[in-house]
């Protein structure tokens, strides 16, 4: 079995796998991205990537808790081999919301990932932090 964010079982992250946490109605989203953050050589490495997007709603007295915490987990993650990229956002018209996309290299490096020191304290702290978080597997629609 393996546990995601919140100790929600994430068997699989292809098909239909739902992983909300909290108040999914809440959690609902989108993300305008303009460009793509990593160049695709083939149809196969499309395929075998992952891209991740997590909407947090932070408890009003824990913003920047939450904020320093997400960044801290940022600069760790992005020493990891499996992670190209990961981002995060803060919402202008709501600063206690955030919104993080993560791009891993395959299912294999987000399950490394979800087993690291700071993978495990991270989210202690942001479930500490956090209303609701809700985390979304994406298939981006290509042009």
């Amino acid at each position: 079995m393996r546990l995601g964010v919140a100790g929600q079982c994430l068997e699989s992250y292809q098909g239909e796998a739902p992983t909300t946490f909290g108040h999914a109605a809440k959690g609902a989203f989108t993300l305008p991205i303009s460009q793509r953050s990593m160049p695709l050589d083939s149809e196969e490495e499309y395929m075998s990537i992952v891209d991740l997007v997590v909407a947090l709603q932070a408890s009003e007295a824990r913003i920047e808790e939450l904020r320093d915490t997400l960044k801290a987990l940022r600069e760790a993650t992005l020493q990891e081999s499996g992670c190209p990229d990961y981002r995060i956002a803060q919402g202008s018209l709501s600063a206690n919301r955030f919104f993080l996309l993560e791009r891993w290299a395959d299912a294999e490096a987000l399950f490394r990932h979800e087993h690291t020191l700071h993978f495990l304290d991270g989210v202690a702290h942001v479930r500490a932090c956090c209303e609701y978080v809700y985390l979304q597997p994406t298939g981006w629609l290509l042009e």
